[in-house]
């Protein structure tokens, strides 16, 4: 039984307090904010709930810890993209690159843990980190618009709400001739010009196979160790890289698993 909250945590709250009463047999909330939701709405209960696409469950306060079983009615997939690498790949393809700017939506705690380790990435490089949250879809165009002339790349992290309007962000850095780089696979596709991050077709897998099919066949979650995202993808898009007015280096098109444009 598959529903969306469309990004609004009330919205999951409702979903899992509907397969609470429902009496399913797992839940298995995507996102932080959604996990966070359905871990308030089954606390106190044995509602096994095994999450997925979570950046950091112990800063988020979903877990206590990740390095042992939970204990609870909790467990799930989890991982941080490679930060450090994808700064390498981001001065690989701009090497002047001196103000770097982002957008984000601030109660998300999934962007809150990237953004914070992608600025101290950023300050440890010297590249200026500028920043501009928005609350909404409706503001990504115009926080994006706002970081033209002050910033020579832009870049986004796994944010929900900018990915709901990724287009917007694509058509403003494409227009202003402004490299745009990701955190995100699926960026890539849309019009970022790489992105070094977990593949998410095999962590769904490795949600599934790992966590999810144990429960169901048994299995208590809380004797089940969180797993930490395994396999990273590397993508390119040559055409997205000719707007932003740069070259891919020949050597990081070669790695990559796949590859978008001309």
């Amino acid at each position: 039984d598959y529903q969306n909250a469309q990004g609004d945590v009330g919205n999951a709250r409702n979903i899992a307090e509907k397969f609470m009463v429902d009496k399913v047999d797992l839940m298995a909330p995507c996102t932080t904010p959604n996990t966070l939701a359905t871990i308030k709405v089954t606390k106190g209960s044995k509602m096994p709930v095994v999450f997925g696409c979570v950046t950091n469950p112990v800063q988020s306060g979903i877990l206590a810890s990740v390095d042992k079983p939970t204990g609870t009615n909790v467990t799930g997939l989890y991982g941080l993209p490679p930060i450090k690498q994808s700064f390498d790949l981001f001065l690989a393809i701009k090497p002047n690159l001196k103000r770097l700017g982002t957008i984000y939506n601030a109660s998300e705690t999934n962007s809150l843990n990237i953004n914070k380790a992608a600025k101290a990435e950023a300050q440890r490089r010297g590249i200026a980190w500028v920043e501009v949250t928005v609350t909404s879809s409706a503001e990504v165009k115009t926080a994006t618009e706002s970081l033209v002339g002050r910033v020579d790349g832009l870049v986004t992290g796994q944010d929900n709400t900018i990915a709901s309007a990724y287009e917007a962000v694509v058509k403003v850095a494409h227009d202003a001739h402004l490299p745009l780089f990701a955190m995100d696979v699926s960026a890539v596709r849309r019009g970022a010009i790489v992105a070094l991050a977990q593949n998410q077709y095999q962590a769904g897998v490795d949600w599934a196979r790992e966590l999810a099919v144990p429960v169901l066949l048994g299995k208590d979650p809380g004797t089940l160790t969180p797993v930490r995202m395994r396999q990273y993808d590397l993508q390119v898009n040559l055409d997205a890289a000719r707007a932003g007015k740069v070259t891919v280096p020949a050597s990081i098109v070669s790695k990559a698993a796949k590859k978008y444009g001309h």
